[in-house]
């Protein structure tokens, strides 16, 4: 059974990603907000709060709702530093870092980054899928892209996995 979950103040948009932190807070993503929630059996009620001095709920029940890039959200990861990223549909990708969130331009070389999947190598390397210029990989010295051009069959990538051997699929 599906129960619609009660929310008070401004609709959430298409819901499109939802993960759970390290410090179990639930990151929603719909249209081109994002919600955090620390889960509760009330009601959610998001405050609207500015991605510039960004306030994360702490107690059940609170929630913080920031507004995004111009472009929808497509995809949330967490990764295993506890950063949180944030795809945008044809605007690239935000990290949080949990103290501000940071956007990232597109790689230079790379004409169009709409981010739609992550995954993270064994080095702690995050890489990111993207719908039309391959995948990105986002090292501590910057950025590396491959393509068609690197063996990728295509550009458009939905979805990373590493496996025991790390290798990446």
């Amino acid at each position: 059974r599906v129960t619609p979950w009660p929310l008070e103040g401004r609709p959430l948009g298409r819901v499109s990603a939802i993960v759970r932190d390290l410090e179990g807070r639930l990151w929603i993503g719909a249209g081109n907000d994002v919600v955090v929630w620390k889960p509760s059996a009330g009601p959610l009620h998001p405050v609207d709060r500015a991605p510039s001095a960004p306030v994360l709920p702490s107690q059940a029940g609170e929630a913080s709702r920031f507004a995004g890039s111009a472009g929808e959200l497509d995809a949330l990861y967490v990764s295993s530093r506890g950063q949180v990223w944030v795809g945008w549909r044809e605007a690239s990708f935000t990290v949080f870092d949990g103290r501000s969130f940071r956007s990232y331009p597109p790689p230079v070389g790379v004409v169009h980054v709409s981010a739609i999947a992550f995954g993270e190598d064994d080095p702690g390397n995050v890489w990111v899928g993207t719908s039309a210029s391959g995948v990105v990989k986002v090292a501590r010295n910057g950025f590396v892209s491959f393509d068609d051009d690197d063996g990728l069959t295509g550009d458009w990538v939905l979805s990373i996995f590493e496996d025991l051997r790390g290798d990446l699929y």
